[in-house]
């Protein structure tokens, strides 16, 4: 689960690739973050940073989405046979 002080500390770096959301990255299969995460993320933003943060938290909910239809394709073929 990555929280919010993940998402800031990517956001300040100059070099993204030193950052702690790039470094969980590579080390888990699937990274997640809750709606209070997303709530603060927004909330706490800038309206010059939004842009950024509406790209960033899609990201992770495209991938929640596509891993929910995934999971629904899985159950109805498993279903059908």
């Amino acid at each position: 689960m990555v929280d919010s002080t993940i998402l800031i500390d990517y956001f300040r770096k100059t070099d993204k690739n030193n950052s702690r959301l790039i470094s969980h990255f590579k080390n888990y299969d699937r990274l997640f973050i809750s709606s209070v995460t997303e709530f603060e993320v927004i909330n706490g933003s800038t309206p010059i940073h939004l842009e950024f943060w509406d790209q960033m938290l899609l990201r992770f909910t495209s991938w929640i989405l596509i891993a929910k239809l995934q999971e629904r394709r899985q159950k109805l073929l498993t279903f059908l046979k």
